[in-house]
């Protein structure tokens, strides 16, 4: 099966990856969802990633983490 819409990865075992493309999992009160379209998250290295989509994990109505598809960018 290929699906087009995923040109340009890596087929692995279990399926097709592309390795600028990372799970971001971290506390409510770093609120990445409120980053503007052109803000740039720096991990400790200095490489940058854009959100590509982010969402807020509640248990009982209480903000209990924040997870995200992170994008790795080409420069800040």
């Amino acid at each position: 099966y290929k699906n087009k819409m995923y040109l340009g990865g890596v087929y692995t075992e279990i399926g097709k990856a592309k390795y600028d493309y990372f799970l971001y999992i971290g506390p409510p009160d770093h609120d990445i969802s409120r980053l503007s379209a052109d803000s740039r998250i720096i991990d400790s290295s200095g490489r940058g990633f854009t959100v590509d989509h982010c969402e807020t994990v509640y248990y009982k109505n209480t903000p209990f983490y924040i997870w995200a598809i992170v994008r790795e960018t080409n420069g800040i």
